[in-house]
């Protein structure tokens, strides 16, 4: 409620603390949120730990350690790290790991695969990306 402003005033700091509670708590499930809290606020260290943490959304999770490393390479472990998260959340099942691993592949990335197979990638997923916006929007991944 805190975190979007529902029937309160936003307040993103006493969100977070909420969101800490319940994980201290014993609610693993309060991870992901603190992992996307941390994300959106600007703090990529404490982001990847969270969603490193989470064991609830293990798929979203990936993909979300992937957004962050990507966008701060300097927090990965190893080199090519950021890309080896990429494609196991994709092989999990991930609709916008696949998406980007898809593009990657378009854009010549011989470590993804083809051209032609990342076409073949996008043209599979491309109907599910038009499901996903009106059904659910925490649905991330293909069923």
């Amino acid at each position: 409620m805190y975190w979007y402003g529902h029937a309160v005033r936003k307040d993103r700091d006493r969100s977070l603390h909420h969101y800490q509670l319940a994980h201290d708590g014993g609610d693993d499930s309060a991870a992901h949120p603190l992992g996307l809290s941390h994300f959106e606020a600007g703090r990529p260290e404490l982001a990847l730990e969270w969603f490193r943490k989470d064991r609830h959304r293990p798929i979203s999770s990936l993909y979300w350690q992937y957004r962050t490393i990507e966008a701060h390479p300097h927090l990965a472990k190893h080199a090519g790290e950021a890309d080896d998260i990429l494609l196991e959340a994709a092989d999990s099942g991930h609709l916008f790991a696949k998406r980007d691993v898809a593009c990657r592949m378009m854009k010549g990335h011989k470590r993804f695969g083809t051209r032609r197979q990342g076409l073949f990638l996008w043209l599979g997923i491309y109907p599910d990306l038009f499901r996903l916006g009106p059904a659910d929007l925490y649905d991330e991944r293909l069923r």
